[in-house]
C-alpha cells in the first residue's frame, strides 16, 4: 500500500489551507465579514483544493453581508443575468446594489444622487432642430439687443457644452452638435464686437455663468484693451507740433506741492470722465445682473480704473514734467497694497518726488481711518512718500441701496476726513482727501 505524502499546511496571501485529520479533506481558513471561519473544501487533493480556494477569495475579501450574499448567490447560480437598463431607472437599482459607494453622511449621498440625475438629464435631453443658414438666419442676430444675445449664448453653452473631440463623427462629417457649437461661437463674436459700452459688463456676466472657462478671462482683457484703444484720442502731426509750440516750457515739478496740485487737477477731470455727458465711463465700475440690479466692482478694479486714466493723461506731458512719470504698485522693496497708486517725478535738480494715492470704496470700513493709519503712518512715514491723497469712490444706486454700505452719510464722512487732513497738515504732512461720485446706471 502506497503511503500518502504528507502535505504541510500552506499560508496563502489571504488565509491558509490545512488538512483535517490524517488523510482528511482540506479546509480553508480565513476571515469573512470580520469573523474567523473555516470552510471545508470537500477534497483530499491538494491542487484541487487550491482551485476551490481561488473561488472563495472574493467572499473572504467582502466587507459587508450584502456582498457576501451576492457572491454566494452567484456561486449557486441564483444571480440574475446582466440585462439592459435605462438610465432613468438606474439609480433605484444602484441604491440596492451591494457594491455601491457608502458615503459617510447624508449630504454626500444626496450629492451623488444629484450629480447622477443631472447627468441623466443631460444624456437624455432632446436635441434642438435648427437649420443655420448664414444668408437668412445669422444676419437677424446682428440687430438683436446685447442682453438678448448674451442670454441666448448662455442658454446654448449651458445646454450644449463644448466637448473636445465629440463634435465630429467617425467618418469626419460635422454633426448637429457641431453646428450648434459653431453657431454659439458666432454669437459670442457678435457679443464681443458689439458697439456698446456695456460689452464688458455683459462679457463679465457670461464669464460669471461659466467660471471654468478660463479662456474668457483673456477675451475680456482683449475687449478692454480694444475699448481703451478706441477711446484714446489720436492727433495728426501738425496738431502735435501745435501743442508742443503752445507749451514749450512744459509743466515743471520742483516740489511735492507741484505734483500734488497736478494730480488733484487730474482727479477733477477724472470725475468728469466718470459722469460727464459725453461718453461717461462710470459703468465700468459696476456689474449688472439679468434684472439690471447693479453691484459695485472691487476696490482693485476701481484703483486700476483711476491708474489707467492718470497714465492716459500723463502721456502727453511726460517729457515736460520730468522726462519720466511712473505709476506702479508698491515702492522700492516694500510691496504696495492692492489699491494704492504711486506716482514718481523728478525735479530740475534730479530730486525724486513721490506721491501716494490710497484708493477706497465707500463701503470699506477702514475709509475713515485711512489717513492716519495708512497715508501718514505707513506710506508717508515708513514708505517715503512726500505727499498723499486719500481717494474715496462714493458708490450709490437707486435700485440697490445696499451697494453703498458706508455707515456714514457722505457729508459726515467728508467732514471727518477734512478734520483728519487738517490735523495731518498741521503735523507736517502734505495730505488731501478727495471724493469722486460713482453712481450706478439704475
Amino acid at each position: 500500500m502506497t503511503r500518502e505524502k504528507k502535505v504541510t499546511p500552506m499560508k496563502l496571501a489571504l488565509g491558509s489551507i490545512r488538512r483535517r485529520g490524517k488523510n482528511g479533506c482540506f479546509a480553508y481558513r480565513c476571515q469573512v465579514n470580520g469573523r474567523r471561519t473555516e470552510i471545508s473544501l470537500q477534497t483530499k487533493d491538494y491542487h484541487e483544493a487550491l482551485k476551490k480556494v481561488a473561488d472563495l477569495v472574493p467572499i473572504a475579501q467582502a466587507r459587508t453581508a450584502e456582498v457576501v450574499a451576492a457572491h454566494v448567490n452567484e456561486a449557486r447560480g441564483f444571480a440574475k443575468q446582466a440585462t439592459d437598463l435605462a438610465l432613468v431607472d438606474a439609480w433605484p437599482k444602484y441604491e440596492r446594489h451591494p457594491d455601491r459607494a457608502m458615503p459617510h453622511t447624508v449630504s454626500e449621498q444626496l450629492a451623488y444622487r444629484s450629480s447622477f440625475l443631472e447627468f441623466v438629464a443631460f444624456a437624455t435631453r432632446p436635441l434642438i432642430s435648427i437649420y443655420i443658414d448664414e444668408k437668412d438666419i445669422i444676419p437677424i442676430f446682428q440687430f438683436a439687443a446685447l442682453d438678448d444675445l448674451a442670454q441666448f449664448y448662455i442658454w446654448l453653452h449651458k445646454n450644449y457644452p463644448k466637448n473636445p473631440g465629440a463634435d465630429v463623427d467617425c467618418a469626419g462629417f460635422s454633426t448637429l452638435i457641431d453646428k450648434i457649437h459653431s453657431f454659439a461661437n458666432y454669437l459670442f463674436n457678435i457679443i464681443k464686437n458689439y458697439p456698446s459700452s456695456e460689452v464688458l459688463n455683459v462679457m463679465q456676466q457670461i464669464w460669471d455663468s461659466f467660471p471654468e472657462d478660463v479662456w474668457m478671462k483673456y477675451v475680456i482683457q482683449d475687449v478692454r484693451k480694444a475699448n481703451l484703444k478706441r477711446n484714446t484720442p489720436t492727433y495728426k502731426l501738425d496738431e502735435i507740433k501745435r501743442i508742443l509750440d503752445k507749451d514749450e516750457q512744459g509743466i515743471v515739478i520742483n516740489s511735492p506741492q507741484d505734483l500734488l496740485s497736478l494730480i488733484l487737477d487730474l482727479l477733477g477731470k477724472y470725475q468728469i470722465h466718470l459722469t460727464g455727458k459725453e461718453s461717461p465711463s462710470v459703468n465700468d465700475l459696476w456689474n449688472y445682473d439679468s434684472q439690471h440690479i447693479p453691484t459695485h466692482k472691487e476696490e482693485e478694479h476701481f484703483s486700476d480704473h483711476v491708474k489707467n486714466f492718470l497714465e492716459l493723461k500723463l502721456v502727453g506731458v511726460n517729457i515736460a514734467i520730468n522726462r519720466e512719470v511712473q505709476l506702479n504698485r508698491g515702492l522700492g522693496s516694500q510691496p504696495g497694497s492692492r489699491t494704492d497708486i504711486w506716482i514718481n517725478a523728478f525735479s530740475d535738480h534730479s530730486e525724486k518726488i513721490t506721491l501716494c494715492i490710497e484708493v477706497k470704496g465707500s463701503w470699506n470700513d477702514t475709509t475713515l481711518s485711512a489717513i492716519n493709519e495708512q497715508l501718514t503712518k505707513k506710506y508717508m512715514g515708513d514708505g517715503g512718500a512726500d505727499a498723499g491723497i486719500l481717494l474715496v469712490g462714493w458708490f450709490h444706486s437707486q435700485r440697490n441701496p445696499v451697494s453703498n454700505i458706508c455707515k456714514n452719510k457722505r457729508e459726515d464722512a467728508e467732514n471727518k476726513l477734512n478734520e483728519q487732513t487738517d490735523q495731518a497738515n498741521h503735523d507736517g504732512y502734505l495730505v488731501r482727501s478727495v471724493f469722486v461720485d460713482c453712481p450706478a446706471k439704475y
